[in-house]
């Protein structure tokens, strides 16, 4: 997913290495077998730079200081579904992609199970935002019960004042007389 979304039109890559002319194409490829990811360039006029903006974009993620958006994250779930079922669009499409399962010892449904974890990572993250977002309301709601626990108390404090003043202002008149 995280490969869909960096790659994608108009995405992060696409901006900071083709759209300052460092390279005219840019791919990650994930070998599973290998258990190695990738990075390639081509036609690059600054591949040195193309590099680290790649570096530099794929960092900002893992260090949290990047996040990806609702709308963005549901382009990226349909992109990628995309992708994974047009791979077998086609009869000999198909026929290829289960001779390439065979050959590498994935499960027959091997797409199918891939878009439902897919689809199930979703539903985590969505839920996962929500408990983020409960959390941040459960704050607000704290702090606005604080504030109007300190304006009550202060208000509390100073109708007290206020009515020492006024006996002591009562009394003085008493005294006089």
């Amino acid at each position: 997913m995280a490969i869909e979304y960096l790659t994608a039109l108009e995405g992060e890559f696409w901006c900071k290495i083709r759209g300052l002319g460092l390279a005219y194409s840019y791919h990650i490829f994930n070998s599973t077998d290998a258990g190695q990811l990738r990075f390639g360039l081509s036609r690059a006029t600054d591949p040195v730079d193309a590099h680290r903006a790649a570096a530099t974009i794929v960092q900002s993620y893992a260090d949290g200081e990047a996040t990806i958006g609702d709308v963005e994250l549901e382009s990226t779930k349909s992109s990628l579904i995309f992708s994974i079922v047009s791979g077998a669009d086609t009869k000999s499409a198909a026929t290829s992609q289960a001779y390439a399962h065979l050959f590498s010892g994935k499960e027959r449904e091997y797409e199918r199970e891939l878009m439902a974890k897919v689809r199930i990572l979703l539903v985590l993250l969505l839920v996962l935002l929500v408990l983020v977002l409960l959390l941040v309301l459960l704050f607000l709601l704290l702090l606005v019960l604080g504030l109007l626990l300190v304006l009550m108390l202060s208000l509390s404090g100073a109708g007290r004042d206020q009515g020492g003043d006024a006996e002591r202002a009562a009394q003085v008149p008493r005294a006089a007389l």
